[in-house]
């Protein structure tokens, strides 16, 4: 017997965004005057947030940090969809467990604005029956709040859902709610942290993921 409800991570789960992100926040750095960030360093600036994102990428000097935030919104605005993508297999995994009945829902840091526009743009197709970005008022993953409020929308137990992620704020995320956590190899992050952070099993591709949600719980 399989899930009947799966909530994912957006970035890095479903959506290859680094490349825009990085190029937003390299572009309020030299704004600010300071030099850019390799665009692989940001595989470990991202996953909690607009906000901690800013911080980390300023370092210790943050005195500019509601401005670099605010500039960094301004920017992405602009570029969010200039060379993000799906990655390979994703579209027809979310379909195929649609079609299985297992309701879908995603829960990101990233500001609710740009996750919503986001779906909207890379995932038409798709009936999501919950969609989240880091919001006031609720606290960011990995708090379990946002999770309890994806089990309500999606009308499932915990005991019921899997929590897909690619990063040990999503691990810990599942963790903290009570979800049994499933980790993607092909985003961010690596299996190692995966597994160290509550990983029941890491995927290498989603068709593997798929016939887990659909055959395990």
């Amino acid at each position: 017997m399989g899930f009947k409800a799966a909530i994912f991570d957006l970035d890095g789960t479903l959506l290859d965004t680094l490349k825009d992100i990085a190029q937003s926040v390299n572009m309020v750095l030299i704004h600010l005057g300071k030099p850019p960030i390799a665009l692989d360093e940001y595989r470990y600036l991202v996953g909690e947030g607009a906000k901690k994102l800013i911080e980390r990428a300023l370092g210790k000097d943050i005195s500019k940090a509601n401005e670099a935030l605010l500039l960094f919104k301004k920017f992405y605005a602009t570029r969010w969809h200039a060379t993000t993508k799906a990655y390979d297999g994703i579209e027809s995994m979310l379909k195929d467990l649609e079609d299985s009945n297992v309701r879908l829902g995603i829960l990101s840091n990233k500001p609710d604005d740009f996750v919503q526009e986001c779906v909207k743009y890379y995932f038409p197709n798709i009936s999501f029956s919950y969609i989240a970005g880091q919001k006031e008022g609720i606290k960011r993953k990995p708090d379990p709040a946002g999770a309890f409020k994806a089990l309500e929308a999606l009308h499932v137990k915990a005991s019921e859902a899997c929590f897909v992620g690619d990063t040990k704020t999503d691990m810990q995320t599942a963790k903290n709610a009570n979800i049994k956590a499933l980790g993607v190899a092909w985003g961010f992050r690596d299996e190692k942290e995966l597994f160290a952070h509550g990983a029941l099993e890491v995927f290498q591709n989603p068709k593997a993921l798929k016939e887990y949600i659909l055959t395990q719980n």
